[in-house]
This record gives C-alpha cells, structure tokens and sequence, in this order.
C-alpha cells in the first residue's frame, strides 16, 4: 500500500507489520541506519518467499553484542540472498524471537522462555 486510503478500504481487522524489508524483487534494500546500529547482533525472525512462493522462517538465537551470537540484519540479508530468497522481512526478535514446532520450542529464548506476545504466526499443514 502507497497510502493510509487504500489500506483502509479493505477495512482490516488484523495486520502485522514487516520492518524492515530486507529484499525485495531478489534485491537488497538499504537498512535504515537505527536499524544498522542498535541493537547490532541480536536474536531475529525474519520471513522470506522463494519465486515459488514457498515461505522460510528464519529465527536466530542468543543476544551477545561481542558478536558471538544472534545475527545483524545485514548478515540475514546476505544468507537470504545467498538461499535465493525473493522477499524478505524482519519481524519482531529479542526476547520475542522464538519458534515452536509440533509443540516444541526448537530454539533457546533469549528471555530463557517464551515471552507472552500479543501477536503469533500459526501455519498449519
């Protein structure tokens, strides 16, 4: 959407928002600087659609500033790039960067368990 009119005739109940975007078209975007700099490596989650839009969920984990662990977004958008993603997003990470399949949390939150969060991405089979 270009503009507030547009999204509003939809009349949406529910959305999320992507920031930033990390690629898009197969193309690095340019990361805004306060997105560069703070926090600089970091638990992440971003998502990303191949060509045939199947969908990757990326999380990474730990909250190290050293550089010992997490991820920048610009090392995300490397890999993504590197994995043929077309478009990617960074959604929310931190304390909130978590994944949970079949039940099971796969990766280590860095709040050392689930952070209650208003919103979740549930894809079912």
């Amino acid at each position: 959407f270009y503009n507030q009119s547009d999204l509003d005739r939809l009349d949406p109940v529910f959305g999320a928002t992507f920031v930033p975007v990390l690629l898009q078209n197969g193309y690095k975007t340019t990361i805004p600087e306060k997105w560069r700099t703070a926090p600089g490596r970091a638990p992440r989650t971003v998502i990303g659609n191949y060509k045939d839009d199947q969908l990757l969920i990326l999380v990474t984990e730990g909250y190290d500033e050293n550089g010992k662990s997490g991820a920048t977004l610009q090392e995300l958008q490397n890999k993504l790039k590197k994995l043929g993603v077309i478009d990617a997003y960074n959604l929310d990470g931190g304390g909130s960067a978590s994944l949970v399949l079949n039940g099971r949390v796969v990766n280590k939150p860095s709040d050392g368990s689930l952070r209650p969060v208003p919103t979740h991405f549930l894809f079912f089979e």
